[in-house]
């Protein structure tokens, strides 16, 4: 059977042979026509730019199994600057000097093809070198046809698996699923390579080979696959790195990085194009599952914004307000803590309102609320964080997520609402996008509560003192005496005001009822009801209090008045309680206290005296 039947029957059979094994095929025929030691076909890889041994069976004889274009080159022109034979000497070598090994190029128009190394002895070499270019030409033929053969049967095989593998991804909404799908399928068509897909959340079940995108070195190779959406090659060791972008219509979603070793020679440009075909396929799969989610997550935030903004336009009070947001944030986003701080610019200060998660009234909570405040550039926009600890150096703070929106109003900030938790990157920029409306819708209606507390508070409150009004106070016992058992109330008089006034002036007047106002704030419980009676006269109702202990505070209030006070003043008291045994109006309790107050002005001033020892 001569080569052409041979390369005859080889076509008919290529449907069970391998390409590899059809290579070893034809090298057995040329072997046998020629009666040689040995031949070897390298054909030429465009993705290593070398010549590469593709056959299945490795040659014995071979010192390399690829050669670069560069050394081909040289080999061709070494004897003599003669074309197409090369002494072998330079590739392979045996312990005897008889062998040759002739090297005949191939080419597909104007590109090299391949070339074929024959291993003859050597007193033969000129014989045959005639056959041998009639062999090679002949060889070149079949090879040509059968690698587009093969070419095309293997592109509609890897069209199938693409078309087959998008069909799934089609049908799933699940991130992992996607890429176990591109993992197992690079697996089976390329088990000699190592795969690592790169994503901006590195977080999955274990199952895949998953690392984050480092934004920090932009000079890698993967994050400009990244930044850029191209292709990026670069080596490290042995190695060959490859990396694909998972690229959507919309943007790139991860990068597909590919470990090559440059011992593999098995890998060629079209299958490069084919894993690239695979890491598109999977970009646009990725692609449908983040528009998937964000259209649900959209749908369910429009959702809690409107039924945050229907509760909010209820008319809540501000605690109520603020408990509610609190439970929200809580309960939507998984915060650990949630903190409602405002703002007090006349002394740049704040202050934690009390619906707050307790960790904000903490040593740790007041050092972090001061520390995001000096960064008062940042605040308009708000802080997205997930690694605080790595950004300001504290090891020990136990929180690493944070968020922070402020709260504005007519272009001014009048507070902010932190959200922190200990995981880092815990939040999603989605989910800061989401607090930053619900702040936004919430604002409004903490502004009227906080408009309408101050007008309460204006109506209960008197201006110069701050303490409350006489209204509120009479309101305040009339509902004790209803629902209570006993309390105890005291009347006050700045003593000699009207020779204070005289001597100093109505404006010292006032800041001496204003120290004595602050005296009786720093003496007296927080449920305890200081207000001012009217002029330099002021009154405390202490509810659930006995007279005695009443006493003990009149008496206290008289000392602290008479060392604290500058211009010093003195203050005289009267007291009177009430309870089962005595009668249940406000009016009478009054009186007797003022009928005491008497008493103690005439008996000398600076001093308390109780109602039973008047009416006693």
């Amino acid at each position: 059977m001569n080569l052409k039947e041979k390369y005859f029957h080889l076509f008919t059979q290529h449907g069970f042979l391998s390409f590899s094994e059809l290579l070893d095929e034809v090298s057995t025929s040329i072997q046998t026509v020629l009666k040689v030691e040995k031949v070897d076909i390298f054909l030429f890889n465009a993705f290593t730019n070398r010549f590469e041994n593709r056959q299945k069976q490795a040659s014995v004889y071979n010192l390399v199994d690829s050669m670069s274009m560069e050394e081909f080159q040289s080999l061709l022109t070494e004897e003599n600057g003669q074309a197409g034979f090369s002494l072998a000497n330079q590739i392979l070598r045996k312990s005897d000097d008889d062998v040759d090994a002739l090297i005949f190029q191939m080419k597909s128009k104007t590109d090299y093809f391949g070339f074929i190394l024959v291993k003859i002895t050597k007193f033969k070499t000129k014989k045959y070198i005639p056959i041998f270019r009639e062999i090679v030409s002949e060889t070149q033929q079949f090879l040509v046809n059968m690698k587009s053969i093969y070419k095309e049967a293997d592109r509609a095989k890897k069209n199938q698996i693409l078309l087959d593998l998008s069909s799934s991804f089609r049908i799933t909404m699940n991130v992992e699923s996607i890429l176990e799908g591109v993992f197992q399928c690079l697996k089976e068509s390329y088990p000699d390579l190592r795969y690592y897909f790169i994503l901006e959340e590195a977080s999955n079940s274990g199952k895949l080979p998953i690392k984050p995108i480092d934004y920090y070195k932009e000079c890698e190779a993967s994050t400009q696959a990244y930044l850029n959406g191209e292709i990026q090659f670069s080596n490290l060791d042995d190695n060959r790195l490859l990396y694909v972008p998972l690229q959507g219509k919309q943007g790139v979603y991860g990068v597909l990085e590919v470990i090559i070793s440059t011992f593999n020679q098995g890998i060629y440009s079209e299958d490069i194009e084919f894993i690239t075909n695979i890491a598109q396929s999977a970009g646009r799969g990725l692609e449908n599952v983040k528009l998937y989610t964000q259209s649900t997550r959209l749908i369910e935030d429009l959702k809690l914004v409107d039924q945050s903004s229907q509760q909010l336009n209820t008319n809540m009070s501000l605690s109520d307000t603020h408990a509610y947001m609190s439970n929200l944030i809580q309960s939507s986003f998984h915060a650990q803590e949630v903190g409602f701080i405002y703002y007090q610019n006349e002394n740049n200060t704040f202050r934690i309102q009390e619906e707050s998660t307790s960790f904000f009234s903490t040593d740790k909570g007041k050092w972090f609320i001061e520390h995001l405040n000096h960064r008062s550039e940042k605040l308009d926009e708000g802080l997205f964080i997930g690694d605080f600890g790595s950004k300001t150096n504290s090891i020990d703070f136990p929180y690493q997520s944070v968020m922070m929106v402020p709260m504005l109003h007519e272009k001014e900030i009048i507070g902010s609402v932190i959200v922190l938790h200990q995981q880092e990157y815990f939040f999603s920029l989605e989910t800061f996008k989401l607090l930053k409306s619900l702040v936004q819708h919430s604002t409004l209606t903490i502004v009227n509560a906080l408009l309408k507390e101050e007008l309460e508070q204006l109506v209960r409150t008197d201006y110069l003192t701050k303490l409350y009004s006489r209204k509120f106070l009479d309101e305040t016992m009339n509902s004790h005496l209803m629902n209570g058992s006993k309390g105890s109330f005291i009347l006050i008089d700045i003593d000699n005001f009207k020779r204070i006034n005289d001597q100093y002036g109505h404006n010292v007047g006032d800041q001496i009822i204003l120290q004595v106002a602050n005296i009786i704030k720093d003496n007296i419980r927080s449920h305890d009801i200081a207000a001012r009676w009217g002029g330099e006269e002021l009154a405390i109702y202490l509810p659930n209090t006995p007279i005695h202990l009443c006493l003990q505070v009149a008496e206290r209030l008289v000392e602290k008045v008479s060392e604290q006070t500058q211009p010093k003043v003195t203050i005289s008291c009267g007291i009177s309680h009430w309870d089962d045994t005595l009668p249940e109006q406000t009016s009478d309790i009054f009186l007797r206290a003022d009928r005491a107050l008497y008493i103690a002005k005439e008996k000398g001033k600076n001093q308390v005296v109780r109602h039973d020892e008047v009416f006693n």
